[in-house]
């Protein structure tokens, strides 16, 4: 199993001297692209590599229905671009900490499209909410762009520090705010374009 120990400890904080810095880094974000990278240098094959983040996952904590692409299986899945190469950058970091131990590190594979339950959740950076959100809370970037598609009744967190919201259809009560937060998480299994 390979797990992402997603520590979002501010810099100030980590720059503490031992024992008074907290144990852990940031890493929800950088797990998949770091990983396949390694698929890309040849350390690790495509296969180990969902065995290690969704598969094993799955069956070691019994989730029902996750971590395979079987029918009968609930659809949340990653789609990746092998060949797309990105620079990791903190300014790019979405969790609460906006900083990386990877930072400056430049990767090869990295995940485009994020599928949760049948239904894309993100495309190219960008969160996509379709249907009804009515009190739908903590959709919050600080680059890219948030979707939604449909009644967006008592909407609230979706804000970006760069880039725009972009709303179809009905409004209803929407409420804005200014914080920045997390990217929606990555998981299930992986499918090669």
């Amino acid at each position: 199993v390979i797990g992402s120990d997603h520590a979002p400890h501010l810099k100030i904080d980590k720059d503490k001297k031992y024992p008074l810095s907290p144990s852990g880094m940031p890493g929800v974000q950088t797990l998949v692209p770091i990983m396949l990278d390694h698929v890309n240098k040849k350390k690790l094959t495509i296969e180990q590599f969902v065995r290690l983040v969704s598969e094993n996952p799955a069956k070691i904590f019994n989730i029902k229905n996750k971590g395979f692409i079987k029918k009968g299986y609930e659809a949340d899945l990653t789609i990746v671009d092998m060949d797309k190469i990105v620079k990791i950058d903190n300014d790019k970091i979405e969790s609460k900490c906006k900083w990386s131990p990877f930072h400056g590190v430049e990767v090869k594979g990295f995940p485009v499209i994020t599928i949760v339950n049948g239904e894309i959740k993100m495309k190219n950076g960008e969160i996509i909410i379709n249907g009804n959100a009515g009190n739908y809370l903590g959709n919050k970037m600080k680059n890219g762009k948030i979707i939604v598609n449909g009644s967006t009744s008592d909407y609230a967190g979706c804000s970006l520090r760069g880039g725009e919201i972009i709303i179809k259809k009905n409004t209803g009560d929407y409420l804005g705010s200014s914080q920045q937060g997390n990217k929606v998480g990555m998981s299930g299994g992986i499918l090669l374009v």
